[in-house]
């Protein structure tokens, strides 16, 4: 579901303008035989810590060309540019902006999972967030550009509707970890497909708990198929539910399932081989009662 996204924009550019009705005193009237050369117009590089307002609402679809930066990060804003790091090697000599999938752009995530992770204090995918990776445009590579920056969205739900927020997601994983991932409500046309998931408090009725993050080892394997990393997955998110529910071994009781909606080859591409698991009801129209928790559930009745 992840989504890369490159940074738009143009190029900044220098302009002299000059106007004169006579020549000064001590002047010879020649512009520049006295001047040394204007040095070579850059592309400003983005500074972290700025917030930006956005008109696209799903997270997914951002793109820096509808960013406008935020006055503060303490009034309305959507994203928050946490981390901005430099593109080096043999890819930041290229002619044209690196490839998703090329080692500078598995670097460019990988420096800002680890960036961000430092922000926020737990790896972003445990939080109701969704992370941007951001490399410059073509025009802003020809203009020498070699940055690449790491947006932080808060979601609401796993399709990526984005939350207007009013104070920054620094430390949002620290402490009482403000934008944790807790509990969901997931839904599907069958007991057995889930289509959407929406992030919700624990106080309220739910119908699955997030139980944690999977990663495929080892890391730059290649792509295994739709198929095989289905399976993968599953398997990882059942291992995962038999530890959140406290249990030694995989046997699930009867009426709990686990699930996650997956990763995609163009996220694989990039170097997220990790997806959200949950594990929940199957009987939706039974939910987990408001307030109450199937962690450390064991074989005990779920609490209806």
């Amino acid at each position: 579901m992840r989504r890369w996204y490159a940074a738009t924009g143009l190029a900044c550019s220098t302009f002299l303008v000059l106007a004169a009705c006579s020549v000064p005193p001590g002047a010879d009237g020649k512009l520049f035989d006295d001047w040394g050369p204007l040095g070579e117009a850059k592309v400003a590089v983005p500074v972290a810590g700025q917030c930006f307002t956005s008109s696209t609402s799903n997270a997914f679809r951002l793109e820096v060309s509808t960013f406008d930066a935020a006055n503060s990060c303490s009034v309305d804003h959507a994203v928050e540019l946490a981390h901005v790091g430099e593109i080096t090697g043999a890819d930041a000599n290229g002619d044209s902006v690196p490839a998703t999938d090329s080692p500078a752009g598995k670097a460019a995530y990988s420096g800002c999972a680890t960036a961000v992770q430092e922000f926020l204090g737990a790896a972003w995918q445990t939080g109701r967030v969704h992370l941007l990776v951001g490399l410059p445009s073509e025009k802003q590579w020809a203009g020498g550009a070699r940055y690449y920056r790491c947006d932080l969205v808060e979601i609401s739900d796993e399709a990526g509707k984005v939350v207007t927020r009013k104070e920054s997601l620094r430390d949002g994983l620290r402490g009482e970890r403000a934008i944790a991932l807790s509990c969901v409500n997931d839904f599907g046309d069958s007991d057995e497909s889930v289509d959407g998931i929406d992030f919700i408090a624990c106080t309220g009725k739910h119908t699955a708990e997030f139980s944690g993050v999977f990663t495929v080892t080892p890391a730059n394997r290649a792509y295994p198929g739709d198929d095989k990393l289905s399976d993968i997955v599953l398997d990882g998110c059942e291992q995962l539910a038999a530890k959140y529910l406290g249990l030694p071994n995989t046997n699930i009781p009867e009426g709990l399932g686990w699930f996650s909606l997956g990763t995609s080859q163009d996220d694989w591409g990039q170097g997220n081989q990790s997806v959200r698991c949950y594990v929940g009801v199957f009987d939706r129209k039974r939910p987990i009662r408001a307030g109450a928790t199937i962690k450390g559930l064991g074989n005990k009745p779920i609490p209806r």
